[in-house]
């Protein structure tokens, strides 16, 4: 039996649990993939001062002393990047991927919220567009809604989707990860990336 399809996030850690490698790992585990992480930034919010944000870079070399390690093993079948704190992290997260051209990275930059009652992804597969859409959802929990699609789109194609294909998964999986979605406290609500499998009471 062949081992299960290694996935890897080189992102922050949030500390709520609701978006960066947290969400990327639990991400990874709902699709089965065998989650990686790098830890790029420790991201911490203060309850006493309106949930105000403090970001600690992680140094570039233990970064890339990280990826060295997440390189050591079995193929890394997909890769997405998160919080990259400066040009010197980048650099090196960059370098170390030159070395591994052979692994998908998926790299999602915010989206622009349009108006009407349709969230609208626009794909480009190097040869033509495609737009997924799928109604939007009024929830306010919606906190690491971003960092769980792209992790879905890094399982997905770790695990044999086309780019398409992917990305309209992720589109179900984060809309269910929304709608199952709570307040974690008066500042922020999460998505819960449980939400898809718990609806079907089955793996995907």
């Amino acid at each position: 039996m062949s081992g299960p399809k290694l996935t890897l996030t080189i992102a922050g850690n949030d500390a709520s649990g609701g978006a960066g490698i947290a969400a990327d790992l639990k991400t990874f585990a709902e699709y089965g993939t065998y989650g990686i992480a790098a830890l790029t930034v420790i991201a911490t919010m203060d309850p006493e001062n309106s949930w105000r944000h403090s970001v600690t870079p992680i140094n570039a070399q233990i970064v890339k002393d990280q990826l060295t390690t997440a390189f050591a093993g079995p193929a890394i079948a997909a890769a997405k990047t998160g919080m990259l704190p400066n040009p010197e992290v980048t650099r090196a997260i960059a370098d170390m991927l030159k070395e591994h051209p052979e692994t998908p990275l998926v790299v999602i930059k915010g989206g622009k919220s349009l108006e009407g009652v349709e969230a609208v992804d626009l794909i480009f597969d190097g040869e033509s567009f495609a737009a997924l859409t799928a109604r939007k959802i009024p929830s306010p929990n919606s906190h690491g809604a971003g960092c769980t699609f792209a992790a879905d789109i890094t399982a997905g194609l770790a695990k044999g989707l086309d780019p398409v294909e992917a990305v309209r998964k992720a589109k179900h999986f984060v809309t269910e990860a929304m709608q199952a979605g709570f307040a974690f406290n008066e500042y922020v609500g999460p998505v819960f990336h449980s939400g898809y499998r718990l609806n079907r009471q089955s793996d995907i």
